[in-house]
């Protein structure tokens, strides 16, 4: 065989494949490894040379000789030293949080913060690091104000109580190994069980100490799971769980409430950030310091956050008092268990419910004389710099219901459509209680009257064995005073003596808030569309439907003095709602969109306006495309119990 120099060469070796990029995030998105997903800092910021959004440099592991740690020697020296500094301007400046969020490291100093908001007896401590948690033990009275932005993805928040407790760390006991329900937020249909000591032992440890919260150790279990819960995996914590503790004495009423609570306000949020905010604020104000809170930084998150945690509240004194009553609790619990239709088959949550309705009325019922200005506190808002704050002129009387009974009368003679009235106001509640800001207004009306009194000044003599009426009233179960608080917000405030959007919290930072309030404003003035005598004290003026209208914009419509809003988003008719379903009401609704859509549907059909064409059309053109805009949401599981039915029967009817 010749050798030739060709085959004497070596033959080519093959390229060596690349090497798989391994994935470093940080802390915060580590085991999704998913880099800088739902604003969490990682790996790839900081190789980008991009600065952090929560003042975290990522993972000491990936890179703990950065530049920017360089000139303060090493990564912990500059946490440290950004700390101090942070601590020092708030502290100058009276400020309520950091400017400057920092991750608390291992050799993070014993730093004493002290703040005019915060109670001197209040000890709060909000860290991840090993050794600080294990030092709480040797000194109990530390107060680091060290704030994370939230929990990471795994972390679990747990309260506990330092005094009580000894300053020593949670224990566990065999509760902790009770299998809890976890859904996945994206794909519902996958469920896995997790005990509370795996979830413990998932993530990083956060704790909260302070007086303020109730003196029990499942407290911070329950709380750690509900910030679990707000977490991208989203997961449901089951009612048996709740009620087998509650039953075992395990749980005390107010324990329940909270966790109910808190699970049952946790769907009424796609936000998450803002059911976190409690950790970054603090819990009680007195009214004057929750006055300069708001001027500091008005924020519809801060007054979510008080509203959270406001069911936990030391004693009414006249020093301390909380900024909301436990009504507004109330109606979030009540409204969301009715919109899920768990009471129908659970009359357990029927028993807290009802609890909970007591105990807010006899809290109501205490401080209404000592503390009506707090309840209410309208001096909050004629602050017209704070947050767009502003009372209604005009409050009805509300001592024997005659106002309420004779237009209900008047407009509706048929019984059949007097009840129908009743559970399209209960639905209209129940889309309100979305906005607490539709809320907040009329939390220092004090119910003058019981609910048999209500009965008798509402229902009619041949009315009362009404088999219709007796389901109603003991269906809902509310409080004594929300059908006149209903009334008044649905009705009422249509006259001109007060204007409709004059009463809502516009933050500038919600806007979908906004946007969600005109087309309340326009779902109900569907209803009233063939009141002449109703249309006649608004001002209606139709030359304000005009095909310009069909071409404007959100920011142009905001820029309009209030009464042209009022009268455009009136007549705002079916054809522009067509072709603004995209660019304008469904922008940033989310399954907002679906509970409004429910509620025109329910009120169209109680009070038989279905005979305007259009609208019908409407119905037909928009049925699919709702069902499929609700299944792109991430709320498809909790909206179609409450939802569909209503839609199909509406479907079918047409």
């Amino acid at each position: 065989m010749m050798v030739t120099p060709q085959s004497l060469s070596p033959s080519p070796l093959p390229l060596p494949a690349p090497a798989k990029k391994r994935s470093m995030a940080c802390d915060f998105c580590r085991l999704r490894k998913i880099g800088c997903d739902k604003g969490f800092p990682c790996v790839k910021c900081i190789q980008a040379e991009t600065p952090c959004t929560y003042g975290v440099l990522g993972s000491a592991k990936a890179r703990p000789n950065h530049k920017k740690y360089l000139e303060y020697g090493n990564r912990n020296q500059f946490l440290n030293t950004k700390l101090e500094e942070s601590i020092n301007t708030a502290h100058s400046q009276q400020l309520t949080r950091l400017p400057y969020i920092a991750r608390p490291c291992r050799s993070m100093p014993q730093i004493q913060f002290q703040n005019e908001f915060l109670p001197s007896s209040f000890k709060y401590v909000l860290t991840k690091d090993t050794a600080l948690k294990s030092s709480l033990a040797d000194n109990p009275n530390l107060v680091v104000a060290a704030f994370l932005p939230y929990p990471s993805v795994s972390s679990t928040v747990y309260i506990m109580m330092n005094e009580q407790e000894g300053g020593q760390l949670p224990k566990y006991n065999e509760q902790h190994l009770q299998p809890i329900t976890i859904r996945n937020r994206r794909d519902p249909s996958k469920v896995k069980a997790k005990t509370l000591d795996q979830l413990y032992k998932h993530g990083g440890f956060s704790t909260i100490l302070g007086e303020s919260i109730q003196q029990s150790q499942l407290v911070r279990q329950l709380v750690g799971l509900f910030f679990y819960h707000v977490s991208p995996l989203y997961p449901m914590l089951t009612q048996k769980y709740i009620y087998d503790m509650l039953e075992s004495s395990q749980l005390d009423m107010d324990q329940a409430l909270l966790i109910n609570v808190l699970c049952l306000r946790g769907v009424d949020f796609y936000t998450f950030s803002t059911l976190i905010s409690p950790l970054r604020q603090y819990f009680y104000y007195t009214v004057d310091q929750f006055i300069k809170l708001l001027q500091f930084r008005p924020s519809l998150a801060t007054l979510q956050s008080l509203l959270i945690t406001s069911i936990y509240r030391p004693p009414l004194t006249e020093e301390r008092v909380p900024v909301f009553n436990t009504l507004n609790l109330y109606h979030q619990s009540v409204s969301m268990a009715w919109a899920m239709g768990i009471h129908q088959k659970n009359p357990k949550l029927s028993k807290i419910t009802n609890e909970l309705r007591n105990r807010a009325l006899s809290c109501l019922f205490i401080s209404d004389q000592q503390y009506s200005h707090t309840l209410g506190f309208p001096s909050l808002f004629k602050l017209e710099n704070v947050a767009h704050f502003s009372l209604p002129e005009y409050i009805p009387e509300l001592d024997d219901g005659l106002p309420f009974s004779n237009y209900v009368r008047s407009e509706f003679p048929n019984p059949v459509e007097q009840v129908s009235f009743f559970r399209s106001l209960v639905e209209f509640k129940l889309m309100v209680t979305r906005f607490p800001s539709l809320t907040n207004h009329y939390s220092h009306l004090s119910p003058n009257m019981s609910k048999t009194a209500l009965f008798d000044a509402t229902v009619t003599e041949e009315h009362r064995n009404n088999p219709e009426y007796l389901r109603f009233w003991d269906e809902t179960q509310y409080a004594e005073m929300d059908l006149h608080m209903w009334y008044y917000n649905a009705v009422q405030s249509f006259r001109p003596q007060t204007s409709f959007n004059e009463t809502l919290i516009c933050v500038p930072d919600h806007r979908n808030y906004l946007e969600c309030a005109l087309l309340i404003r326009y779902l109900s003035m569907i209803i009233l569309l063939n009141r002449p005598h109703l249309n006649q004290s608004m001002n209606f003026r139709p030359e304000f439907i005009q095909p310009h209208f069909e071409t404007i914009s959100l920011e142009a419509f905001i820029a309009l003095p209030p009464s042209d809003k009022v009268n455009l988003a009136a007549c705002l008719g079916t054809q522009a709602l067509l072709k603004h379903r995209q660019a304008f009401i469904l922008k940033s609704l989310h399954y907002y969109w679906g509970c409004l859509f429910n509620f025109m549907l329910i009120h169209l059909r109680n009070i038989k306006l279905l005979k305007n064409q259009p609208l019908i059309e409407l119905v037909k053109m928009n049925f699919d495309h709702l069902l499929n805009f609700v299944a792109e949401g991430s709320q498809k599981w909790l909206i179609a119990a409450g939802l569909n039915q209503y839609i199909q029967q509406l479907a079918l009817s047409i």
